[in-house]
Parts: structure tokens; C-alpha cells; sequence
């Protein structure tokens, strides 16, 4: 599922913008890890021209936060991002100890257990574990509109109303390729949920499947919530 993504805020100042751009192009790469992006389709996506696109790419590249694969040519995020990820403090143990509880709910419910964190607007998927009956898109890295997934739903409920709101309307915004009945029944979804005060679902995060599932989000030492992880079962 694609994502328009708007590059440039309305206001910014020209180096304000240059960031901006910079940090899109970044986002739009580390999106499809594994695919990987032509030129023309990664300035489609982020809203800029081919030539700003590929002056952002060659600077990148020299830092190494950006690679292309030799076969086909296609751009890649850069091995930069996952030794600076390792600097993260507190990050390394944690991911070890997540994936393992991971494991173990999925061993033990007999569901597929997923584990997310939150990124801004965007929920990254970053491991799952057990047996799933239906098929899924999402790859380590991937990422998706909070409200597109139970986990991203999880973190949105912790949010105040307003602020959740605020980023729902801009996650359907980024969703205009999907259609208009499927941002109907994202927000359906969350709307439910907000009600309930816990994620609901009855099949609308599937398209031809009817997936039941439960998020719970992840909170820091203040109560902020950083991630999720998810249940999900047909």
C-alpha cells in the first residue's frame, strides 16, 4: 500500500526544505528495504523532481546512507542507518528482550505475534513471530499509516483525542491511492476502537480475510507510547 508522501511543508525556510526533503528521501528508501526504488518512482513518491531527487541521492551515498544495488541498479537505505541505529541507547537490549516475548506469545497463544514501533505518523514493523494463515506485504522495516494496523491503532488510543485526530486525517491524507472506501474503513476502525478503548477489528485491516486481532501498546518509563505488539489469528 503506497503512500503519497509531501515533501515539503508549507512555511519552511530554504534550509528548513533542503532537511525536509533530505529526511523524505530517507523515509521513502527505508520503506522498501528489501525492493528497493528507481529513480523515477522514489521522486514520485516523495513529491520532487528527478533532479532534486538524484542530487539528494549522490549526497547520501557519500555518507553511505544510501547504497544501489549492483544487478539492478535500484536504491537502497545504506549500511550508515543500521550502525547508527546500534548507537540508540537502550535499544540493542531491548529488541533482543522484545523479540524474545515475542516468541514466547506467539508459542503460547498459537497466534501470529507482531512487534512494532512507532516512527512520527508511521508504525515500522520489526519482527514476528508464529504461524500465519493469511499472507502479508510487511517485511522487517516496512512501514505503514498508524492507522492502517492494529499495532499503529494500539498507539494512536494512547494519544490524546485531538492529537490522535490530528494524525489520522493525515495518515488517510497519504492513503488517496487506496481509495475512498478503504480510508472509510480505516477510520471506521479506528473510530470503533477510540470508542471501545481497545483496538476492535472485524476483518477491516484484511482485504479478503476475515483477521481478528488485539494491539497493546508499548509504553516508556513517562507513559509515552514508542511501539506495539500485535495478535492477530483468522
Amino acid at each position: 500500500m503506497r503512500a503519497q508522501v509531501h515533501a515539503v511543508k508549507a512555511g519552511s525556510s530554504a534550509g528548513t526544505q533542503s532537511i525536509d526533503r533530505t529526511i523524505t528521501v530517507i523515509k521513502a528508501l527505508s520503506s522498501r528495504g528489501l525492493l528497493g526504488w528507481q529513480l523515477t518512482d522514489l521522486a514520485r513518491q516523495c513529491g520532487l523532481s528527478k533532479s532534486t531527487t538524484h542530487r539528494i541521492l549522490q549526497c547520501l551515498a557519500s555518507h553511505w546512507i544510501v547504497s544501489r544495488r549492483e544487478r539492478d541498479g535500484l536504491y537502497l537505505p545504506g549500511s550508515f542507518l543500521f550502525s547508527a541505529g546500534l548507537s540508540v541507547p537502550g535499544m540493542r537490549p531491548f529488541y533482543h528482550y522484545a523479540t524474545q516475548r515475542v516468541a514466547s506469545l506467539a508459542q503460547h497463544s498459537k497466534l501470529v505475534a507482531s512487534l512494532y514501533f512507532r516512527s512520527a505518523d508511521e508504525a515500522v514493523f520489526v519482527h514476528r513471530a508464529g504461524k500465519a494463515g493469511f499472507s502479508s506485504i510487511s517485511h522487517v522495516g516496512s512501514r505503514s499509516q498508524l492507522v492502517t494496523t492494529f499495532g499503529g491503532v494500539a498507539i494512536l488510543l494512547t494519544l490524546p483525542r485531538h492529537t490522535a485526530t490530528t494524525i489520522v486525517n493525515r495518515n488517510l491524507a497519504a492513503l488517496t491511492e487506496s481509495g475512498a472506501s478503504r480510508q472509510h474503513l480505516h477510520r471506521a476502525v479506528y473510530q470503533e476502537s477510540r470508542r471501545a478503548g481497545m483496538v476492535v477489528s472485524d476483518g477491516y485491516l484484511s482485504h479478503d480475510i476475515n483477521i481478528v486481532g488485539v494491539g497493546l501498546p508499548l509504553r516508556s518509563a513517562n507513559g509515552t507510547a514508542f511501539g506495539a505488539v500485535t495478535l492477530m489469528g483468522t
